[in-house]
């Protein structure tokens, strides 16, 4: 079957002048490699790729304004770049353009243990097996200590670290937790099958920690 046609679009011009000051305030994080184009030039949709000009490699809030704001400046697209995963061409730099990666802003900015809910920087998910593993690792803790250990603070820090998704939340408790117990013995089984690890740390009267270690690219 023929791809479908996206709609026609006419590339703008890409200034050298917008290079050079993309490369000025970004140095090495700004690629024109075809290769590095091509994979922020294409998606899961059916379309064709279409490269942009120049990717440029985010590390925080300031540098999506710095490159939005010099693009600006000479009237050149810009396209946001997560983990390339859109089905319907929205990466596709149909008018050529910046691309955006934002893959290394991957920060957990804030968690409310209250209404179990995160903030987070929108750099590349991880797997869904991966992302539900940790999740069901901070919200059965987070249960557990609400309701069996008289816990009175509580916190939760999830990170990547060399190549992993460490999830580890700590309550002030009276310990006694087990990793035999029913509640933690499916979640060890489940990080386990993604060649994780869960280990606790919980002696009578607390406090309890639990960490887990998950394979990013289970």
């Amino acid at each position: 079957m023929n791809h479908p046609a996206p709609p026609a679009a006419v590339r703008r011009p890409f200034p050298a002048e917008l290079l050079g000051a993309l490369q000025s305030t970004f140095g090495e994080r700004v690629s024109t490699a075809e290769a590095v184009r091509t994979n922020h030039g294409r998606d899961e949709s059916p379309f064709d790729p279409q490269l942009p000009d120049a990717v440029v490699f985010a590390r925080n809030t300031e540098d999506v304004q710095a490159g939005i704001r010099l693009c600006g400046q000479y009237d050149v697209p810009v396209i946001p770049y997560g983990n390339g995963s859109s089905l319907e061409g929205h990466l596709l730099a149909v008018q050529g353009g910046v691309s955006i990666d934002l893959s290394g802003m991957n920060r957990v900015l804030s968690i409310n243990a209250e209404d179990l809910t995160v903030t987070v920087e929108p750099g590349g998910r991880l797997a869904p097996a991966v992302e539900s593993a940790a999740y069901f690792v901070a919200a059965e803790a987070l249960t557990n200590a609400v309701k069996h250990s008289n816990a009175t603070h509580l916190t939760v820090d999830i990170k990547r670290e060399f190549g992993m998704l460490v999830v580890q939340v700590a309550d002030d408790g009276d310990g006694g937790a087990d990793l035999n117990g029913s509640g933690l013995t499916g979640l060890r089984k489940r990080i386990e099958a993604l060649d994780g690890v869960l280990r606790i740390a919980s002696p009578p009267g607390g406090p309890t920690l639990l960490h887990a270690e998950i394979p990013c690219g289970s």
